[in-house]
């Protein structure tokens, strides 16, 4: 018996040149035996790793350099075999963050045309299923399937429209420059989620400020108090980033902060509270040990109650600080020239009365 968690699956593009690291259950303190083998039955990587006392087990496997070719893997555990078909090899990154990320595909008024720019690319995406609860412990595995371009695009209209859009633009750079790199994200944005609700407990009860605010939340001890919803801190973590360890990722796109933007208490933290995220990520998924970019994109100035323009702006300008102390690691993309159609609510119109006196971001 062998069961690889969810992430692990056929149709799979993992990153390229790194590290792979398939996590399951087997027989208890058993021998396993995993390969790498391309389509030509050339094997390209080979690894052992033994079950514990439970069955679980994690075997890591060295990834090839990306192309366009496709591969087997195979984990095998005495008379029994567990095979992942048509696996890629290329650059994977992660789809993290809130609203604005998760906004999916067919929700743009431009989905066909999306679609259309889609084919013949090799674009892969891997989909982390809703939760419908949120434990106070990390769950292992939750249910996702991979997408492939072409052969899935139905499934393509409920994943990320804004990583879609950067994958499109990747995949159209890597064949200008004529490299055969393909290229995917993990999809895993939920909107209404603060940043605390994307870091691990442990994590946040080890820093000072980010306890003050779970205090605040009337949330301490977190054992006893703890409510099964999406906003709680480690909410997120615990049901979706908590599967995906084993992948390795190019980095991390975020588009995240309008549930962080109410108080002055989260607007002067949530500088820290980036750099918190950004280090605990990199520790888990980084490619390799040059760099792990985290893309994030700044808030669009919408009117967020009488103070909502100065909230943006304290936010933007902890993110743009972030990429100020660390250009290669934090690159922002401002977006306060768009004059979008959505949240009417919100009077997202340049042209409406009481937005005649806004200012871009670019105070910082």
């Amino acid at each position: 018996m062998i069961k690889l968690f969810s992430v692990f699956s056929d149709n799979a593009l993992f990153q390229a040149e790194s590290i792979l690291t398939l996590r399951g259950y087997a027989v208890p303190s058993a021998q396993l035996y995993a390969i790498i083998e391309r389509s030509d039955k050339t094997v390209v990587s080979r690894s052992t790793a033994a079950s514990d006392k439970a069955g679980f087990f994690a075997i890591t496997l060295n990834t090839p350099c990306p192309s366009f070719d496709t591969y087997t893997i195979t984990v095998t555990c005495g008379d029994t075999q567990a095979t992942l078909q048509n696996v890629q090899f290329g650059e994977l990154w992660l789809a993290s963050g809130q609203s604005n990320m998760e906004m999916t595909n067919v929700e743009q008024p431009e989905y066909h045309k999306i679609l259309s720019e889609l084919e013949g690319k090799m674009i892969r995406v891997y989909n982390v299923s809703q939760a419908n609860d949120f434990p106070a412990e990390p769950k292992e595995d939750v249910p996702g399937h991979w997408i492939v371009t072409d052969a899935d695009n139905k499934s393509w209209a409920r994943v990320s429209a804004c990583a879609t859009a950067f994958c499109i633009r990747m995949a159209d750079r890597f064949l200008r420059m004529k490299k055969e790199i393909p290229i995917g994200f993990v999809n895993v944005a939920v909107g209404g989620t603060p940043i605390m609700s994307w870091m691990p407990l442990d994590l946040l009860l080890q820093n000072k400020k980010a306890l003050e605010m779970i205090d605040e939340m009337e949330l301490l001890p977190v054992a006893e108090k703890w409510r099964s919803h999406f906003q709680n801190p480690a909410a997120m973590y615990n049901t979706k980033i908590t599967p995906l360890i084993g992948l390795k990722f190019r980095g991390n796109l975020w588009y995240q902060g309008c549930n962080d933007l109410y108080t002055e208490f989260e607007k002067r933290y949530y500088q820290e509270f980036q750099q918190l995220l950004y280090t605990h990520y990199a520790e888990l998924f980084a490619a390799d040990d040059t760099n792990f970019p985290m893309l994030s994109v700044l808030l669009f100035p919408a009117s967020w109650g009488c103070d909502g323009e100065c909230f943006v702006g304290y936010l933007n300008c902890a993110i743009i600080r972030n990429e100020k102390i660390s250009p290669d690691t934090f690159i922002s993309c401002p977006i306060s020239d768009f004059s979008p159609s959505w949240a009417s609510n919100r009077n997202n119109d340049f042209t409406h009365p009481t937005n005649k006196y806004r200012v871009g971001f670019r105070m910082a």
